[in-house]
């Protein structure tokens, strides 16, 4: 007859406590922060939801939502003791606000380009596009991002609060009156210099000249001013 050596017996008591676990304990509070510091409401509702469910039952659903959550990024999880469930996420920021043709909702978006909803309203500088409508979870395409991430760029040093694609540009319109068109590409860096090296040396020129220029031109490599 042969013996059970302890390690297996205390290797079997660990799977039957694990099972216990997880198939038993209840969780009585779900706590839930992110980067920013309390979740989203949106989130913080589900997860309540979740509370006074077995571990178990809880643990494999917030890995489903917030694997498919769209403000989602990242996250982490961990039971403490006797009945606490921690969550910390990372969610996904809206940076930027992008209006779809005329009247329509503006569409919030992040620095990824992923669209996060719809408003009737914002307090972001608004780019304009007459491209086809996209829905919510959808990314932007290329071109309208470089457009929003210029526009931010445009109202921190500008206090640009609008502006437009066009199929071949993007154009604004400067407190000063004057306008400028961008390219919907290349490098940020250079057209924001390359704009105010030429507002400073209009500056600096004699009025009729600088009266006579209404429009600066960024889309090309050498600037057209006219």
């Amino acid at each position: 007859m042969k013996i059970i050596k302890t390690p297996y017996i205390l290797f079997l008591f660990l799977i039957i406590a694990c099972v216990y676990f997880f198939n038993f304990i209840k969780i009585n509070k779900i706590t839930c922060k992110s980067q920013y510091g309390p979740c989203s409401k949106e989130v913080e509702i589900y997860l309540e939801g979740l509370e006074s469910q077995k571990l178990s039952f809880v643990r494999k659903n917030i890995k489903t939502y917030l694997k498919e959550g769209l403000m989602v990024v990242d996250y982490t999880t961990s039971y403490k003791l006797p009945n606490i469930y921690e969550v910390y996420i990372i969610e996904r920021k809206t940076t930027h606000a992008l209006l779809f043709g005329i009247g329509s909702q503006i569409a919030l978006v992040d620095d990824d380009g992923y669209i996060l909803s719809f408003v009737e309203s914002s307090s972001l500088p608004i780019v304009k596009t007459y491209s086809k409508t996209g829905n919510a979870g959808d990314k932007v395409e290329e071109e309208a991002l470089f457009a929003l991430k210029l526009m931010t760029d445009l109202h921190f040093y500008y206090q640009v609060n609008e502006g437009e694609i066009t199929k071949d540009g993007m154009k604004i319109e400067l407190n000063s009156g004057k306008k400028a068109i961008f390219p919907l590409n290349g490098d940020k860096g250079i057209l924001l210099s390359s704009l105010g090296l030429i507002l400073s040396k209009l500056n600096s020129v004699d009025d009729d000249l600088k009266m006579s220029i209404n429009t600066i031109d960024l889309r090309f490599k050498n600037p057209v001013l006219r």
